[in-house]
Order: structure tokens, then C-alpha cells, then sequence
């Protein structure tokens, strides 16, 4: 594997630290004013998902580490391992306990999760960042109370235990968000605003097809009216030229041989 510098650290980046693997989270490089620059890196260890700072000068150097990152689709959990696939090669991959963690509470079937291979061996899986579960079990709430201040404990259908607001009923379709745990908002209610906001952009869109529509107007009837108005005036200028050519003939009959030469 490749070696890479401190000042080469970026997020991403997976590397060897006393012989496990690390994802490299953040890096900061600093020059103090005095002594010799430095990196401030924040890692995160690849096979408990624990986080730590480090720092390492500008000549230290790690090892990259053979880790790979793979999008595979939840398929079922036998008891002992929770079994993932490929959708493109159908090669199905197995994890044990220690490799899924606590997010086994977020795994639904037919998910796409991120399985962390190292060696050829899955050490971490990443539930997507957002779930919708249902609620199993709850208090009830007290009618009216809207603003959910104080919350209230939610058994949702993986076993996943969430603080939701006192409104909240069983029965009832959650977001939540796995990196944090925390609750999101009902799906039913994001349904309702998804469709009041789509209502008002209609109405928002066809006022303002409505108002071009006039506006194109407008300004065809003021072209219209201009063209109009030269169309006339030009009219009357010629008519008037055509009488007073009229008045000099027969005024002077001389005239009327200058017209015919010119």
C-alpha cells in the first residue's frame, strides 16, 4: 500500500495506525510561529467506530490501509449474521455482531448500507443517514399538545428506542436519523406539506404564467399602437404634401410643366 505524508491527509482517507485501520475524518495543518509545523488530524477507528485526535508532524508518515467501501443491500439477519449483497455481481457477504454494532436497530430490509472491508473482510456497516420506522409502542399523548416539549420514549419496530414529541401516536411512520438517533418528522405530516407546497407552487406558477401572458400583451398592443400612430402620421404628411403640390399648380399653370419634367 501506499504511504502517505501528514500534510497529505484528507477526509476519506483510510490509514494504518498501530496496526488497525483508521478513516481520516479531518486534518488541519498548522505553522505555529515558532517550532516545527504540524497536522491536527480527527480519525475515527475503522473496527469499534470510535473517535480520537491526533497530531502528527509534518515528517510523520502512515501506511494506507486496505479498506474498501462497498454499497450492498440488506438482505436478513439468521440470528448469528446479517447477510448483504452485491446488486451488481449478486455475491452475498456475511457480518457478525462485532461488525454491525448498534446499528443493527437501523438495518430494514432491501436498505442500502455501506459494508467497510478490510482484507476482504466486512469490519463496519453503515446504515443509510435517514430511516422511516413505525412506532410500536408509546404513551399517549395529551391531546392538543402540538409542541411536544417534553417528549416522551418510542419503541419503533427494529427495537430502536427514540425520543419523539408527546403527539405522536402508535401507528405512526417516523424519520429518523441514524448517525444521531434522533427523531425526524412523521412521514404523514411530510406528505401534507409536500402537497401544500406543490399546491402553492402551482398557484405561484400559473399567476405568474397569467401575469407574462398580460405583460405580452401589454407590450404587443403598445407596439401595435405605436406602428399604428406612425402609420398615420406618415399618412397625413403625405396628404398634406399632395394638397399643397395641388394649390401651386393651380396657382402658377407654369408649375405644372416643371412638374411634368421632374
Amino acid at each position: 500500500m501506499a504511504t502517505y505524508y501528514s500534510n497529505d491527509f484528507r477526509s476519506g482517507l483510510k490509514i494504518m495506525l498501530d496496526g488497525e485501520p483508521y478513516a481520516v475524518e479531518s486534518s488541519e495543518f498548522v505553522k505555529p510561529g515558532k517550532g516545527q509545523a504540524f497536522a491536527r488530524v480527527k480519525l475515527r477507528r475503522l473496527l469499534t467506530g470510535t473517535r480520537v485526535e491526533k497530531t502528527f508532524k509534518s515528517t510523520d508518515s502512515a501506511e494506507g490501509a486496505d479498506v474498501v467501501d462497498m454499497n450492498l443491500t440488506y438482505l436478513y439477519n439468521d440470528g448469528e449474521f446479517w447477510h448483504f449483497m452485491n446488486n451488481e455481481t449478486f455475491e452475498q457477504l456475511s457480518a457478525d455482531a462485532k461488525a454491525i454494532g448498534d446499528n443493527a436497530k437501523w438495518l430494514l430490509d432491501q436498505a442500502e448500507c455501506i459494508v467497510t472491508l478490510w482484507n476482504g473482510q466486512p469490519i463496519s456497516v453503515t446504515p443509510p443517514n435517514f430511516v422511516e420506522l413505525e412506532i410500536v409502542d408509546t404513551d399517549p399523548g395529551l391531546k392538543g399538545d402540538t409542541a411536544g416539549t417534553g417528549g416522551k420514549p418510542a419503541t419503533l419496530s427494529t427495537g430502536a428506542v427514540v425520543k419523539v414529541p408527546l403527539f405522536v401516536q402508535i401507528g405512526e411512520v417516523i424519520k429518523v436519523d441514524t448517525r444521531s438517533g434522533e427523531y425526524g418528522i412523521p412521514r404523514k405530516i411530510i406528505l401534507r406539506y409536500r402537497e401544500k407546497w406543490c399546491s402553492v407552487c402551482c398557484a405561484i406558477l400559473f399567476f405568474r404564467t397569467s401575469m407574462m401572458k398580460r405583460f405580452i400583451g401589454l407590450v404587443a398592443l403598445v407596439l401595435l399602437t405605436g406602428t399604428l400612430l406612425t402609420a398615420c402620421n406618415t399618412a397625413r404628411g403625405f396628404g398634406e404634401d399632395i394638397q399643397h403640390l395641388g394649390h401651386a399648380i393651380s396657382a402658377q399653370p407654369a408649375n405644372r410643366f416643371l412638374v411634368f419634367l421632374n
